[in-house]
């Protein structure tokens, strides 16, 4: 989407689960405003921010405008007591619930397999 300039705020911090954990814990080290100038990516936002020492250490971001995670990919400083992240979006975290209220046929299994699923994988009881 192409706007002028979009004004927020994100809640900035910490995670240090494994990328693939859907419900992952993330510690918030502030809330703070940022804006975007030119084109918006929903998936991988480009964020301007006040500089704070505190968030050098970041990797991880809530922004309630789109009502997604992201991992923080790059932070850079700008002039002007700025600083620039780069996210992508955390698609497990953002979607967790509806993950998590998804059902599903497992087709392959280590243990607990169906008798009744032939995957191709196993050897088939066959009844004659």
């Amino acid at each position: 989407m192409e706007v002028n300039k979009v004004s927020s705020s994100i809640q900035i911090g910490k995670t240090s689960n494994d990328p693939r954990v859907v419900d992952k814990s993330f510690s918030i080290t502030k809330t703070v405003d940022c804006s975007v100038t030119g084109e918006i990516s929903i998936l991988n936002p480009v964020l301007l921010l006040a500089y704070d020492a505190d968030l050098l250490g970041c990797n991880y971001f809530y922004w309630p405008l789109t009502g997604r995670y992201y991992f923080i990919d790059t932070i850079s400083g700008v002039p002007g007591e700025r600083l620039i992240i780069g996210g992508k979006v955390d698609v497990l975290k953002s979607f967790a619930s509806q993950i998590k209220n998804t059902t599903c046929v497992i087709d392959r299994a280590k243990s607990n397999r169906s008798k009744w699923l032939d995957d191709g994988a196993y050897p088939m009881e066959t009844s004659t």
